[in-house]
């Protein structure tokens, strides 16, 4: 079993696990409402109280969930770097955590 949890900021959180085939989601309202962008609100306000704090669960491998799941994939995720040839780019220090030279 795989999963991790997708935090958008202001637009919401949503859980995700791939257990073998099956892929399961659970949404807050926020990121619904923020997925469901220029949809009527009657239909956004019925699929969320539908939905209410449920999961829900998919095949893996449905055109729906597709592209999500593929996250899960380490080898086809991996695989967009096998052609990088440049070392690792150095991590800079926040600006909160750089020392400061005396004067």
């Amino acid at each position: 079993m795989h999963g991790f949890a997708v935090h958008r900021g202001d637009e919401g959180t949503a859980d995700l696990i791939k257990t073998g085939e099956t892929f399961s989601m659970k949404s807050d309202e926020t990121f619904l409402r923020a997925q469901s962008e220029g949809e009527p609100k009657e239909e956004v306000d019925a699929t969320i109280k539908m939905i209410g704090d449920r999961w829900l669960k998919s095949d893996a491998s449905s055109e729906d969930v597709k592209d999500m799941a593929a996250l899960y994939d380490l080898d086809e995720l991996l695989s967009e770097f096998k052609n990088v040839k440049s070392p690792p780019a150095r991590a800079r220090q926040p600006p909160s955590t750089a020392r400061m030279r005396s004067p």
